[in-house]
């Protein structure tokens, strides 16, 4: 099947309704993601990819 745009998905799926949805996780879990990535990224990295996550908010200037 093909979604609006015309490109093809796996069974069927549309993966703007995939991108609508509220990503649900816990503090717990928010936590567990920040440590690994910080513990396999240095510093400046892991925070780019931490708020490209959303877990971090991101910097002054990069909305």
């Amino acid at each position: 099947m093909t979604n609006s745009i015309g490109y093809a998905n796996p069974a069927g799926a549309s993966l703007s309704t995939y991108s609508l949805e509220k990503l649900g996780n816990t503090p717990h879990e928010r936590r567990q993601a920040t440590e690994v990535v910080q513990s396999w990224l240095p510093a400046h990295e892991a925070r780019d990819v931490l708020e490209t996550l959303g877990l971090l908010p991101p910097r002054p200037g990069r909305e």
